[in-house]
């Protein structure tokens, strides 16, 4: 299937720009970046963290949109001063332009601390160079190290990705978070999501104290817990023990939802709760319990649309049966644009909002973001659940959401068998293959 979309200047006004990344490859640039460019910025003195999300627009004809998200962390990894604290946690790294920045940080006295995963992700030129100038003991000053499978988990995967600066640009206690790792995929072939707070020392100093309960790799008691975060934030620390649909986190929330009587206009159907799900990967039994209870929200009269990357055939089932108001609007973000029978564009966010009735709350606007996907994996391994308040945030959320539907995605056909046989959904591209990360 090839990807036709229509690009203009309307991309700019939606998603954001950033200036164009240096064209001359280095002599450590990494086989996966696009061709001729490997994301070398020079210093920006104006930059400063900027409080919002940014999205990434991966296969666009502006190369620097690819690079929106990874020039967030770049640019504060360089406006970092001796003295100050940098501690990262990551699923896969690959990226050269960072290592030389986080070298060069720790060179002129940053205490750098970074934390990956056990895979072979992690093998790469760059995370190889991290390991030597770093060191890899997470007791020391500074270190690359990566988790014996999960950090606090013991199994699994070490899956949190979230990007921490005592103080970068002269702002104190900056936190991104979301959904993106630093490597060349994520630019280049997937949708990401980063959230950057600044000056928020209540959500600084409870993702220092899980990167300190991440960096001992032992099992930590307790191993799953939720904190609330002043007004607007909340964490939550996975894994979940013993999950099932009644105690599932996302199924709590998603338990909340009242779909008449919502009040505002978020740009949905007026008085109904909008729902809007951009899921990388839906899947096992958890994904079917989760696909269920958003299908049944959009029977009882909500807002609802659903797009993923990946959705596996039971998921695909649930939402191919139709309610009394019709068929679940459902979309697919996954493409296979080189026709090898694999994906290699697709989504990767973990995003849920609601807009209107949620609890008590008629005039609700909630985002989840994070690194928690909908299949059981995203229960059980090392994973944030991070939840934000407000109208503002959900609006840019929208925005992303918005265009991917309208621009970079595809309904997800219904298969009529006819003679009582249920009708299914037509499965996306496989995943496979060298821009697929299963993550």
């Amino acid at each position: 299937m090839k990807l036709i979309a229509a690009w203009g200047s309307a991309l700019a006004l939606v998603l954001g720009t950033l200036a164009a990344p240096a064209l001359a490859a280095g002599p450590n640039s990494n086989p996966m970046d696009p061709p001729a460019q490997t994301n070398n910025l020079a210093n920006n003195k104006k930059w400063a963290p900027k409080q919002g999300a940014f999205f990434n627009v991966p296969q666009g004809p502006v190369l620097a949109q690819q690079w929106v998200v990874e020039n967030q962390i770049l640019q504060a990894i360089k406006a970092t001063k001796k003295g100050e604290k940098i501690r990262f946690s990551l699923f896969s790294y690959d990226r050269q332009p960072v290592t030389d920045a986080l070298i060069a940080a720790r060179n002129r006295g940053v205490r750098v601390q970074i934390l990956l995963n056990d895979h072979d992700h992690n093998f790469s030129l760059a995370a190889r160079r991290l390991y030597k100038r770093l060191g890899q003991n997470p007791k020391k000053r500074n270190f690359a190290y990566r988790c014996k499978h999960g950090c606090r988990t013991g199994y699994e995967n070490l899956h949190s990705k979230f990007f921490l600066f005592s103080k970068t640009a002269g702002v104190k206690n900056v936190v991104m978070v979301g959904s993106t790792n630093l490597t060349a995929n994520a630019a280049v072939n997937q949708w990401n999501d980063l959230y950057v707070m600044k000056d928020k020392k209540k959500v600084y100093d409870a993702f220092v104290e899980l990167f300190n309960q991440l960096r001992k790799d032992k099992k930590a008691k307790p191993q799953y817990y939720k904190r609330k975060l002043g007004k607007k934030y909340e964490l939550q620390v996975l894994p979940y023990p013993n999950f099932s649909a009644k105690n599932d986190p996302m199924m709590t929330a998603l338990n909340k939802v009242k779909c008449t009587t919502a009040q505002g206009s978020p740009g949905g159907v007026k008085g109904r709760t909008m729902v809007r799900v951009n899921m990388h990967a839906w899947n096992t039994a958890r994904g079917v319990w989760l696909a269920e209870k958003v299908r049944s929200l959009y029977a009882k009269g909500c807002d609802v649309k659903v797009m993923y990357g990946m959705a596996s055939k039971p998921v695909r089932d649930v939402f191919a049966r139709k309610t009394k108001r019709g068929a679940l609007p459902v979309h697919i973000d996954g493409y296979d644009t080189n026709e090898d029978g694999l994906i290699d564009l697709y989504g990767h966010l973990k995003v849920l909002t609601v807009a209107g009735h949620w609890g008590k709350q008629r005039d609700a606007r909630y985002t989840w973001t994070g690194s928690s996907n909908w299949g059981n994996s995203g229960l059980r391994g090392d994973e944030i659940i991070f939840r934000i308040k407000g109208n503002g945030v959900l609006r840019d959320y929208h925005a992303n959401f918005n265009y991917i539907w309208r621009n970079r995605s595809h309904l997800a056909k219904y298969i009529d068998y006819g003679r009582g046989i249920p009708a299914r959904l037509a499965p996306p591209p496989k995943p496979g293959g060298p821009a697929w990360e299963n993550d």
